[in-house]
């Protein structure tokens, strides 16, 4: 939790401590459930990282580039920021449409119209062997193969 976004950037995002409260309070405490806010945080990196793995290795790493830190905060915090405040069924056009803008977005980078500097993309595996393909019903391997070793070739050791 936290690779991008905070509970206090998030609570940050509200005009003050009450309203936080009413949004998370589920044992009518009267003060704000960071749990609440920790899964608020928590789903709305994860709804990130699903989306951006396509193309990069996630988490992204944030020291790498400030300015990319500063855009996948914000981008978390939308998205956070909406998740608390649909707890309570009063998602404003403003925070609606951020969250749209930030789908948009995610959309964007997995197509690859948008690029995240100094983001690491994710180990290729082009380079490895294919897995052997049956050629017919007894299931024994092509004559092709690369392989070593083989059941025939280990039944006289």
């Amino acid at each position: 939790m936290g690779n991008y976004a905070t509970i206090a950037e998030l609570q940050t995002r509200f005009a003050n401590a009450a309203e936080v409260a009413w949004l998370t309070d589920t044992a009518d405490t009267g003060v704000p459930d960071d749990d609440v806010l920790t899964d608020c945080v928590e789903s709305a990196e994860a709804e990130i990282n699903t989306r951006l793995a396509k193309r990069y290795a996630t988490p992204v790493d944030t020291t790498v580039d400030t300015e990319l830190a500063r855009l996948l905060k914000r981008k978390a915090l939308d998205l956070a920021e909406y998740f608390l405040s649909s707890r309570s069924d009063q998602v404003s056009d403003v925070v609606g449409k951020k969250v749209d803008r930030v789908y948009e977005w995610l959309a964007a980078v997995t197509n690859g119209d948008v690029v995240l500097p100094g983001a690491v993309t994710p180990a290729s595996t082009a380079s490895r062997d294919p897995l052997a393909t049956w050629t017919d019903t007894t299931r024994t391997q092509p004559s092709t193969s690369g392989r070593l070793w083989s059941r025939e070739s280990m039944k006289q050791l």
